[in-house]
C-alpha cells in the first residue's frame, strides 16, 4: 500500500483489517510449520527423528545495517487522559526521549518516525496492519513501541475494558513482510504484565495496570518466527513503574543505556538491553505501608535473533555519549490523523 493513499473511513479501515486478519491466517497454514504443531492436541511425546544440520545459504554473523535508510519506528502511545486514576502522564517524556535518542544517537531519520496517541484497540490493530505492509527494502530494522495499560500478554486500547490486543496481534503481522525477511524486528513494550509488586524507592509512582484487579516457502526453509526480538518493561505478573515527572522507569533506563554508548562506537543490541536492565535493577522507590520492602523492577527480553545486531552511537562529533541531546521536535499524529496513514 502506497503512503499517500488514504482509506476512506474507519468503516472500511476495519474492514480492511478484517480482511487482512483472514489472509494472514491463510498465509500461517500454508507457509508455518510453527503454526500448525501448536494447533495439534499436545502430544504422548517429544521425541522426534535425529535433528541433522541444514545447509545455510546465509553465513554472515551479524546483521547488515549499512541500509540507505537505519529503520522505521512505530510508537504508540496511549495517555488515558480522561480519567485521573488510569492517566499516565509520565508517558509523554517517554516518547520524547525515545525520539531524541533514535534520532540524534541511533540515526533514525525524522520521517521514518510515526507516533499515533489514545488508540482504541481496533485503532491498534489497523496501524500495526498498515506499518507492516510498509516497503522496508531501503531500511535495516523495523521498531515498534507500545507504550499503555496492559496485564500479562495483554494490552489495552483507549477503550479500555471492552477489548484487549495481544503482543501476537502486534507481531504478527511483520512475519510474511518480504521486505523484512532476515531483517531485524524489534518490538518494546511498556505496560503493566500484572499486578505484583518486585520485593528486595521518594518520587510520585502511577502503575501502568491500576485497574485490572478484575481483568480477566523455500527449499532453505527457517523456523516460524525468526529475527524478532520483544523487550518488555518488566516480566509477567508485575508491575511496570512510572514517574509522572521523568517517564516509566523501563523507557528511562533503555534512553540512558543507548545514550551511554560512546560517539561513533558501535555495541550489540543485547550489551544494551543488559545495560538498560541492570540501570532499571537500581532503581527503587522508599518503601510504604503497601509494599514495606519498596518497590523495584526489572525488565524481561525474549529473542528469535539469529545474528548479533550492533547499533552506533552517530551524535555528532563533539558531543559525548554519556550526554543527552536535545530532543528533536517530531509531531505525533492524533487520533484523526491515523485516518489518512
Amino acid at each position: 500500500m502506497n503512503e499517500s493513499q488514504e482509506l476512506q473511513n474507519p468503516q472500511e479501515q476495519l474492514e480492511r483489517y478484517h480482511q487482512y486478519k483472514k489472509r494472514f491466517y491463510d498465509q500461517t497454514k500454508k507457509k508455518s510449520v510453527f503454526v500448525n504443531v501448536m494447533s495439534r492436541k499436545t502430544p504422548h511425546s517429544t521425541k522426534v527423528p535425529c535433528g541433522r544440520w541444514r545447509e545455510v545459504v546465509d553465513d554472515e554473523t551479524e546483521y547488515k545495517m549499512n541500509h540507505p535508510r537505519r529503520g522505521r519506528l512505530l510508537i504508540i502511545n496511549n495517555h488515558f487522559k480522561g480519567d485521573e486514576k488510569l492517566k499516565r502522564e509520565g508517558t509523554v517524556v517517554d516518547e520524547e526521549n525515545l525520539k531524541k535518542v533514535f534520532v540524534n544517537c541511533l540515526g533514525f531519520n525524522e520521517e521514518d518516525i510515526t507516533s499515533l496517541h489514545d488508540l482504541t484497540c481496533e485503532q491498534i490493530l489497523i496501524a500495526v496492519d498498515q506499518e507492516a505492509e510498509k516497503n522496508y527494502t531501503d531500511h535495516a530494522c523495523v521498531i515498534v513501541v507500545v507504550m499503555t495499560h496492559g496485564k500479562e500478554d495483554l494490552l489495552m486500547g483507549e477503550d479500555e475494558f471492552e477489548n484487549h490486543v495481544t503482543v501476537d496481534d502486534i507481531s504478527e503481522p511483520f512475519q510474511f513482510n518480504e521486505t523484512l525477511l532476515g531483517k531485524p524486528k524489534i518490538f518494546i513494550f511498556q505496560a503493566c504484565r500484572g499486578s505484583g509488586s518486585m520485593k528486595p524507592c521518594e518520587i510520585t509512582l502511577e502503575t501502568d495496570a491500576n485497574y485490572f484487579g478484575i481483568l480477566e516457502m523455500s527449499q532453505n526453509r527457517v523456523p516460524a518466527y525468526p529475527d524478532f526480538l520483544f523487550a518488555f518493561s518488566t516480566p509477567q505478573s508485575f508491575i511496570s513503574w512510572q514517574d509522572e515527572v521523568e517517564g516509566s522507569w523501563f523507557i528511562q533506563s533503555l534512553c540512558s543505556a543507548i545514550t551511554s554508548v560512546a560517539v561513533g562506537q558501535k555495541k550489540e543490541i543485547m550489551e544494551i538491553l543488559t545495560m538498560a536492565n541492570r540501570r532499571l535493577s537500581e532503581l527503587h522507590s522508599d518503601a510504604d505501608d503497601e509494599e514495606p520492602y519498596g518497590y523495584y523492577q526489572v525488565a524481561s527480553i525474549e529473542s528469535t535473533l539469529l545474528k548479533e545486531l550492533y547499533f552506533e552511537n552517530r551524535s555528532q562529533a563533539g558531543s559525548s555519549g554519556g550526554d543527552s541531546p536535545a530532543i528533536v521536535d517530531i509531531a505525533p499524529l492524533n487520533l484523526e490523523d491515523l485516518m489518512q496513514l
